[in-house]
């Protein structure tokens, strides 16, 4: 999935929106970049990267720092494969996926998210779960458990590992969650294991939807 990373959208294009304060892990930009971003993480970094200019200058960092040392290291030294994969990136310099304006983002997902949903919105089959009031579809992501949040405007939830046995990651596509201690914002990823307290969704009208990788316990 490294769609975004290709195309012919200028920067101009963007709309700016609030900066996310939580990002992904150093460790899981290089293997979104390398084509090593599995067990679901090559999902939430393709959407974070749709919500956050400075995690997109970064994997144009990382992009560059691996043509660099591609030129210093000996063809027999690379795994098979790689010299063409990173070549293949390093040739891509855009990015298409971007966000919209804020008004936008209320309504509508990143485009990776909206491809993997029923073309009209309204078909979508939400469940409800047990996290108070919160409903959740689940996504056609091959060998993780993918889940699509809806939090209502005003509900409160509980996100994190003491009521639930997985672990995971928790990324913020529209609205917010806020409580006393954070204030989690489109874009924002946090794991499960750090939000053990009720989170407040924030507006008025509008859901917030969050994108949730269930993961494997070490």
């Amino acid at each position: 999935m490294t769609g975004i990373i290709s195309g012919s959208v200028t920067r101009d294009e963007v709309t700016a929106v609030e900066v996310p304060q939580f990002h992904p892990p150093q460790e899981n930009l290089i293997d979104y970049v390398s084509g090593r971003g599995g067990d679901g993480w090559e999902l939430v970094i393709d959407a974070h990267l749709s919500l956050c200019a400075t995690c997109r200058a970064e994997v144009v960092r990382l992009k560059a720092l691996g043509g660099a040392l591609l030129e210093k290291l000996p063809a027999e030294d690379l795994p098979e494969g790689m010299e063409d994969r990173v070549l293949d990136l390093l040739d891509s310099a855009e990015i298409t996926t971007f966000p919209g304006s804020k008004c936008e983002r209320s309504t509508s997902l990143p485009r990776s998210i909206e491809r993997l949903l029923p073309d009209n919105f309204e078909d979508i089959n939400w469940c409800s779960r047990d996290t108070k009031g919160t409903d959740s579809v689940g996504l056609p992501v091959q060998s993780v458990n993918m889940l699509l949040l809806r939090i209502p405007a005003g509900i409160t939830v509980f996100l994190g590992q003491e009521q639930h046995t997985e672990a995971g990651q928790l990324l913020i596509l529209t609205g917010g969650l806020v409580n006393e201690d954070m204030r989690l914002s489109i874009g924002d990823v946090k794991p499960l294991s750090e939000l053990n307290e009720d989170f407040y969704a924030e507006g008025e009208t509008s859901s917030t939807y969050c994108l949730l990788l269930i993961q494997d316990e070490a």
